[in-house]
């Protein structure tokens, strides 16, 4: 296994930002590195996810299929991005499909090691928690964003929309 070293993130990479590096450190230790080739999935919609993936460099695509089985593109995550984190903390299937669009490099912490690392670690584990309500957040908030732009053309996606989180 190839090491990983602080070198390696991205400036950027917001989910470590409040960590100092001799934690930083540690969260390296169970994790572990991997290329990925372009066209390579690395989460298909409804399986497994139980792993937290970070983007050390390359870029993904985030989609879902559509109802006439087209993908509908969710987003592109680069350098420094997260995915899987639904699945590693809600323990349900994948909401979406991952694909590498480049060639890419990932760090993979599975959820076993994930959250036995941070029941050891708690002064760690707050402040990963911390800012990953911050990251979530701020993806629900782009979300709602959209759908109500999304919602103020369509009557029924409105009324539905209005239905599941009230007024």
């Amino acid at each position: 296994m190839q090491s990983i070293e602080l070198a390696d993130f991205h400036p950027e990479m917001n989910l470590f930002d409040a960590l100092a590096p001799e934690a930083f450190r540690k969260l390296l230790g169970i994790a572990r590195r991997e290329t990925v080739e372009a066209g390579s999935a690395l989460l298909r919609e409804g399986g497994e996810a139980d792993t937290l993936s970070i983007i050390l460099a390359g870029k993904v695509k985030v989609y879902k299929d559509g109802d006439n089985g087209e993908p509908i593109e969710i987003a592109v995550l680069g350098s420094g991005s997260i995915f899987g984190e639904m699945g590693v903390f809600d323990g349900h299937p994948a909401s979406a499909t991952v694909m590498a669009v480049e060639d890419s490099i990932c760090l993979l912490i599975p959820r076993a090691r994930l959250f036995d690392f941070l029941k050891a670690n708690p002064d760690i584990a707050f402040t990963m928690m911390h800012t990953m309500i911050y990251i979530l957040s701020a993806r629900l908030r782009k979300a709602n964003v959209h759908a109500s732009s999304v919602a103020s053309t369509n009557p029924a996606l409105n009324a539905a929309l209005t239905d599941l989180f009230g007024d």
